[in-house]
């Protein structure tokens, strides 16, 4: 390559470097102090590399490789490994000084330090330099990352887990109230207290093989501490075993932890000290599994997933690979190969995908735990982070993009325009493509016709002549009522009455015939309160309205209560079910409101799918928080989160009503294809029909702003139910 031949390069004289053993053959690991980064190199490579001295050209340290063994490398690797060592900035050329080269590296460093710190969702405060501690303790308790130790970490592990096990319906139960305020400071005390032991633990790992540990701190995720301990120089130890048992410190004392408060838990009776053991295990674990165990985020897992395929910075290849892949993409340059073997490289890009699709996945639900949890605040901290996590980034890779440091000459009208048609696909797709989507709304099935049987007067119920079930005819007396006051008033109102008559009669004999009129109409008040008492009184006795099948839940509970007028009884069903109350959501009513009188699919819910067809009738012009029937609700069982409203008394006992936590519109839906036999009223159903009038960017805002809404009222609902 005649471009080897007049290129010279430097490498690094503040690079600290040691040997290592790796799967039998000898092999160098470099490090980075100004960037913090580590390399993994093999001999031949590092001999090639510590050639390059800033007076010898690359084609002359090739030759004085090939005159040294026969593992020389060829000058195709020598340019890919150039490469790689400029762009990892272990390397540079004689006419960029080294104190100038030093000092932009450590201002850029300093500027993305910045650009960090200018994000408020992510902040790491250095405390300490705890180096000094842990070597005093290291006599003491040392011995925790040791083999003898292992021999009782894994019994005690085991055992905690069979406790957890045989009384995982318990466990399970008691989930639901962790997150409970009294059980907040308890839950944090013991997070922090697990905290502390897991960045200990990683420390005392670290000394132990012969590392040091310069910095303990902490970060701020959304304003909540995470410890951190700066174990890097665990890249530097000969054994990737070793440095493996570093990354996993942390997590093999919180497993030993939660062992132990599973055992504790298991033994102890309802109580503060069982309490405190579960959010121990609760905390451990989640902790453990999905965080400090994940490869994809940069925790312990990310460490040991990368001692466990011999890439030192896996991230870093990673990084690079896709942002070559852009380069590629915009400029048409070729990808710079990495200095990995083939099957590695695939970790690489695998790798490389899967953990940037974790990072936006992470990045936006921060974000959006942000805005949910401040209010109005949050709009600035979710702002920030943006710039923070999207736009720096975004700037980032357009410079890499530009730079003209690449050995292909950049194509910038393919870059304009790959970029435009990027930019025109997404517009058509997410403006233009209509969304193949169903729109849904949950419902009840109920008989039809349905008629409420109501008390039309007050009074005692003496008796209750029908059963659930039972088949009755029209005008059928159903119960019967009592009510003495009222006779009472209505014997009254008759001698009131009679004696207004008398006065009358008496006043027409002596001639006062003013007085009579006065008299008469008073009369017609009376006999007028009468006939509305004898209704009242007529009230007493219910019947059917219609002839039908009786739909009623204890009805054996109104014996001898007094109930007010217009307290529901029972139900009177002349129909099978044919008829659909829907719940459906604001985003959604304009749709329904759109389809009615047009066809509809009823999903009934039973062991076997069941499809129906039925014809939308009716939509409300309005939302309510009202519950349209008590089987939607979530406190039946149904999908509708709902709040206690009020509290109304039903025969003798108090009856709790619910209301919706958002509006719904209310809607019915009338089946046009025969129930299957065995399928009874009040069974939840799903009913939908396919949209094709709003685009996928539109479908997407929609169901974006529905998750936001109902999570900031789901956050409001809760903060008023909270005790103070």
């Amino acid at each position: 390559m005649r471009e080897l031949s007049n290129l010279v390069l430097k490498f690094r004289d503040d690079l600290r470097v040691s040997r290592q053993q790796l799967g039998g053959q000898s092999c160098y690991v470099i490090e980075d102090p100004i960037n913090g980064h580590f390399f993994r190199v093999g001999e031949p490579e590092y001999d090639f590399i510590s050639s390059l001295d800033g007076r010898r050209s690359v084609q002359d340290a090739i030759a004085l490789c090939a005159e040294r063994g026969t593992d020389a490398i060829t000058e195709s690797e020598a340019a890919t490994i150039c490469r790689w060592l400029v762009e990892s900035q272990l390397a540079h050329t004689p006419e960029a000084a080294s104190p100038d080269r030093l000092w932009e590296a450590a201002r850029t460093r300093a500027t993305r330090r910045r650009w960090y710190a200018l994000n408020p969702l992510f902040i790491r405060i250095p405390l300490l330099n705890p180096d000094r501690l842990l070597s005093a303790a290291q006599p003491w308790v040392g011995w925790l990352a040791s083999w003898p130790f292992f021999l009782l970490w894994l019994p005690v592990v085991l055992v905690g887990l069979f406790a957890v096990l045989l009384h995982w319906g318990e466990f399970a139960a008691g989930a639901q109230g962790i997150l409970a305020a009294h059980n907040w400071l308890p839950l944090v005390a013991g997070w922090a207290a697990l905290k502390l032991a897991h960045e200990t633990f990683h420390g005392l790992a670290c000394k132990r093989f012969g590392g040091h540990v310069p910095e303990y701190g902490i970060t701020l995720i959304i304003f909540a501490p995470v410890p951190y301990a700066d174990v890097s120089t665990a890249w530097r130890f000969p054994s990737r075993w070793q440095r493996i048992f570093v990354s996993a410190a942390g997590m093999y004392v919180e497993l030993f932890l939660a062992a132990i408060a599973a055992i504790v838990w298991a033994r102890s009776e309802p109580g503060m000290l069982a309490q405190a053991a579960y959010n121990l295990i609760v905390t451990a674990t989640i902790g453990a599994v999905v965080f400090n165990g994940n490869p994809l985020m940069r925790f312990d897992g990310y460490y040991i997933l990368a001692d466990l395929v011999d890439i030192p910075n896996l991230y870093s290849h990673g990084q690079r690979f896709l942002a070559d892949m852009a380069r590629w993409l915009f400029f048409g340059t070729r990808p710079q190969p990495v200095p990995l073997s083939a099957g590695r490289e695939w970790v690489v890009r695998v790798y490389a995908v899967l953990a940037l699709a974790w990072r936006v996945l992470v990045c936006t639900s921060l974000l959006v735990a942000a805005y949910a949890l401040f209010h109005g605040a949050g709009i600035v901290l979710a702002a920030a982070g943006v710039v923070a996590w999207y736009i720096v980034p975004l700037v980032q890779l357009i410079r890499y993009l530009a730079r003209k440091d690449h050995p292909e000459p950049l194509n910038f009208r393919r870059a304009w325009g790959v970029a435009a048609g990027l930019v025109i696909a997404a517009y058509l797709v997410f403006g233009w493509v209509p969304w193949p989507g169903r729109a849904s709304a949950p419902g009840v099935l109920d008989y039809w016709p349905l008629e409420i049987v109501r008390c039309e007067s007050p009074g005692f119920v003496r008796g209750i002549h029908v059963r659930s079930a039972q088949r009755v005819t029209a005008d059928q007396v159903l119960a019967q009522l009592e009510n003495p006051e009222l006779e009472h008033e209505i014997t009254d109102l008759a001698v009131l009455i009679e004696q207004s008559r008398l006065r009358e009669r008496g006043f027409r004999s002596a001639g006062e015939f003013s007085a009579a009129q006065v008299e008469a109409r008073f009369r017609q008040t009376l006999q007028s309160q009468k006939a509305e008492k004898e209704k009242l009184l007529a009230g007493l006795t219910i019947r059917a309205p219609i002839a039908g099948v009786v739909l009623g839940r204890h009805l054996d509970s109104f014996q001898g209560a007094f109930v007010q007028r217009g307290t529901e009884i029972l139900a009177v069903a002349g129909g099978p079910p044919r008829e659909i109350t829907l719940a459906i959501d604001e985003s959604q009513a304009r749709l329904f409101a759109e389809r009615v009188g047009s066809s509809v699919t009823v999903y009934v819910a039973s062991a076997e799918p069941i499809r129906l067809q039925g014809r939308l009738v009716s939509v409300t012009p309005y939302a309510s928080k009202r519950l349209p029937h008590e089987a939607l609700g979530a406190a039946a069982g149904g999908p509708l989160p709902v709040r206690p409203h009020t509290v109304s008394h039903e025969g003798d006992e108090t009856a709790l009503r619910w209301e919706l936590l958002n509006p719904y519109v209310e809607a019915t839906v009338r089946l046009s294809s025969p129930l299957p036999r065995g399928i009874r009223g009040g069974g939840r159903v799903r009913v939908s029909f396919p949209v094709f009038d709003e685009t996928i960017g539109e479908h997407l805002l929609r169901g974006l702003v529905k998750w936001f809404r109902e999570k900031l009222d789901q956050a409001f609902a809760k903060g008023a139910e909270r005790p103070l």
